[in-house]
């Protein structure tokens, strides 16, 4: 009982308040979307991360991604958050119709500074 009221005594002086922070059951990745309306042949993009894009996820070290251009949009879901990467457009035939390196400016767009959450790279590349 002693033991107690000693340890309540002492924290009752303790201003800072340890952040809970919510389980999630999904796993956020950060998010690369690259803006292609002003491409209308793109078919597919490709995006290169140095050093990986998924680094160690079951040894896929992949430092190249392709998907699809849906609506004037690709989407990147990358297991890491590089500075930099490069994308490359590629028409239906596999023509490269452009490519771009640029830094890449990640925006959390849910959670909180102290618990993390999703974030996203917005690459618009200029037609």
């Amino acid at each position: 009982m002693v033991v107690a009221v000693a340890v309540l005594l002492a924290l009752a002086g303790c201003e800072d308040e340890a952040t809970v922070c919510p389980a999630s059951a999904a796993v956020v990745l950060p998010n690369v979307v690259v803006q292609l309306e002003r491409w209308p042949a793109a078919d597919s993009a490709v995006l290169q991360c140095a050093p990986a894009c998924v680094p160690g996820l079951a040894g896929d070290d992949r430092t190249e991604l392709t998907v699809p251009v849906v609506d004037g949009v690709a989407g990147f879901d990358v297991f890491a958050s590089p500075a930099t990467v490069a994308v490359t457009v590629l028409a239906a035939d596999g023509t490269e119709l452009t490519r771009l390196e640029t830094e890449l400016d990640w925006a959390r767009v849910g959670g909180s500074e102290e618990c993390g959450g999703p974030v996203v790279a917005t690459v618009d590349v200029p037609g």
